[in-house]
């Protein structure tokens, strides 16, 4: 592997169609159990995602020899397709949290230490909400040619800073993003609030 293509998936609806298969697989194979998202069915992660692209100023999928191997969703709203899709949806994920006491627990906990802190808003309107490369082939680079790819794309449209979230129980992830010259912005509950200046 090393001969990368990137391709940009734009929020047209049929553009975004013929990616959705892509962004669940990986999905699958990249998330932990210990993130609430996979327990998902496939089918609902092509919904999630979809709505996710729909509200993204830039997505992109890593590709090598026409398998997809990694992806990112960003934008100043995309965080608004997290929105749309539990509106939508709100039968389904209330039975996964009762299904799923521990996630049920962690929600509650959030919702609580929400309304008692103090809030604070992110210095980075533009947000890196998801990325994911297979399972299969982690700590091969991939990861890095997607970010670096993602950061040119960035300057050239003219965004100088952005940020991410990630949860505290995630080491490896957090240790890649400081080597990558992220900034810790703040914690809050389970997540740790990550900040880069793009130089």
């Amino acid at each position: 592997m090393g001969n990368y293509q990137f391709k940009i998936v734009t929020n047209d609806l049929e553009h975004i169609d013929q990616y959705l298969n892509d962004f669940a697989s990986i999905h699958q194979s990249a998330y932990s159990n210990s993130h609430f998202t996979s327990l998902f069915s496939s089918n609902k992660l092509k919904q999630y995602y979809k709505a996710l692209i729909q509200c993204s100023d830039l997505s992109l999928i890593i590709y090598a020899d026409e398998k997809a191997l990694g992806f990112i969703v960003s934008g100043i709203n995309v965080s608004q397709g997290v929105s749309v899709f539990k509106r939508l949806n709100r039968f389904y994920l209330a039975i996964l949290l009762v299904s799923n006491p521990k996630f049920l627990i962690e929600k509650i906990s959030s919702v609580v230490f929400a309304a008692f802190s103090k809030s604070h808003v992110n210095s980075t309107k533009f947000r890196l909400l998801s990325i994911a490369v297979d399972n299969s082939i982690q700590s091969k680079g991939i990861g890095n040619n997607l970010l670096s790819q993602f950061e040119v794309l960035l300057k050239e449209r003219g965004v100088e800073s952005y940020g991410l979230s990630v949860r505290i129980d995630n080491p490896r992830a957090i240790k890649f993003y400081m080597s990558k010259g992220f900034e810790i912005e703040m914690e809050k509950g389970e997540t740790l609030y990550l900040r880069k200046i793009i130089t």
